[in-house]
């Protein structure tokens, strides 16, 4: 999928080693709360299925009701020398359902994805749009949501290798923690990494 047989099985090794699913700890989210399916179009015949668990999540909601979202996982390299894998999903929301007022399925687009995945510091950002639906649990910075059908393609990229793919889906769901401040850095990370969003 990346070029010389010898460069494409590198990146795959690397990018299933974040593919177990551990149980996650620590700051972004409750464990087991976001959860997403990446689905492979690059190759001919049947698309292959990839289940990813994220152990960070943050979101900030602007004053229309839209949502910045950022899923984030880091698997640390496990032998010496071995290069730590990153995937970031950031979802921006462009219009929010609102139930009994707007129609809520997950052929709708609205929302922006970029899906970065990066080994050491060089990678691919692949990007699209799909459908997010969200809500907010009264009394706590806990949302939840589920992300549908967001079709992504290669945009930006610090690496002289082919992207992992050239076609994939994501869908799945998640549980995030009110931290604009996170939210914030993490994009400002990818935009010193890749460069700037591309336009149109």
């Amino acid at each position: 999928m990346i070029g010389p047989r010898h460069i494409r099985w590198r990146w795959r090794v690397a990018f299933c080693v974040v593919l177990p699913i551990f149980p996650t700890v620590g700051g972004g989210c409750v464990a087991h709360g976001s959860r997403l399916e990446v689905v492979d179009f690059s190759e001919e015949g049947s698309p292959h299925h990839y289940a990813e668990d994220f152990d960070e999540a943050y979101y900030d909601i602007d004053p229309q009701g839209n949502l910045d979202l950022i899923l984030r996982r880091v698997q640390r390299g496990r032998m010496s020398g071995k290069p730590d894998v990153t995937q970031i999903v950031h979802v921006q929301s462009v219009w929010k359902s609102i139930p009994g007022q707007t129609i809520a399925h997950d052929d709708q687009i609205n929302a922006t994805v970029t899906y970065a995945v990066m080994v050491a510091s060089t990678g691919h950002t692949f990007e699209g749009a799909g459908s997010v639906f969200f809500r907010s649990h009264k009394g706590t910075s806990v949302l939840t949501g589920s992300l549908g059908r967001a079709v992504v393609k290669p945009t930006r990229r610090n690496s002289p290798t082919r992207p992992l793919f050239s076609k994939a889906e994501l869908s799945g769901r998640f549980r995030a923690m009110r931290d604009a401040q996170k939210v914030k850095t993490i994009k400002n990370d990818l935009r010193r990494v890749f460069g700037p969003h591309p336009v149109g």
